[in-house]
């Protein structure tokens, strides 16, 4: 069930996001670096509420992929990617179609995500689609996410994505620092 958050609660949200985005490199400053900020909340705290404000804070300022990595169980992952078309009303509601979810992208899905891609670039105003692709975070699926990431840079060129490791504790960190290696999953996401 949905909570309705205060009018306080909303414009808290709104400010967290608003300064997570502000430290994240944007599109319409020219840069063409990368940039890496990291968000921690605990347990139960809004963190997939904050996720998707920023999500659609991102969408609003030019980003034309979002690339959720959520968890390692397919439960897991299926809750977020439920909860994030809902929120975002992905599944649209008569307007402009403002999403195209991808759960799992995967080399195929590249084309049509490039194609969205480039008419962001070449034509920048708000209403074109931004695609939110969920990823199981796991090491054949990110896998999948990286080719399918590498060939939408092919076609479409640089362009600003936004990605969020949702469950970052869980399979994220390179448990193998230590001993000088990378784990399977750390490797996959790096």
């Amino acid at each position: 069930s949905r909570t309705t958050l205060t009018e306080a609660e909303k414009s808290q949200v709104e400010t967290e996001a608003i300064r997570i985005l502000g430290r994240c490199i944007g599109p319409s400053w020219g840069v063409t670096e990368t940039s890496a900020e990291l968000v921690v909340g605990e347990v139960q705290s809004g963190k997939t509420l904050s996720f998707t404000a920023l999500s659609a804070l991102a969408r609003d300022n030019g980003f034309p992929l979002i690339i959720v990595l959520a968890g390692t169980k397919k439960n897991l992952r299926d809750q977020t990617i439920t909860r994030i078309r809902s929120d975002l009303r992905v599944d649209g509601d008569g307007g402009l179609p403002s999403w195209s979810a991808l759960d799992g992208p995967v080399l195929a899905d590249a084309e049509d995500v490039a194609r969205r891609v480039r008419l962001w670039i070449d034509q920048p105003n708000r209403n074109h689609v931004t695609t939110l692709a969920v990823v199981l975070k796991n090491s054949s699926p990110l896998q999948k996410a990286a080719q399918f990431l590498e060939r939408v840079t092919e076609l479409a060129g640089t362009f600003p994505a936004l990605i969020i490791d949702d469950e970052a504790d869980q399979a994220g960190l390179n448990l193998l620092w230590r001993k000088g290696r990378e784990s399977p999953t750390y490797r996959s996401i790096r």
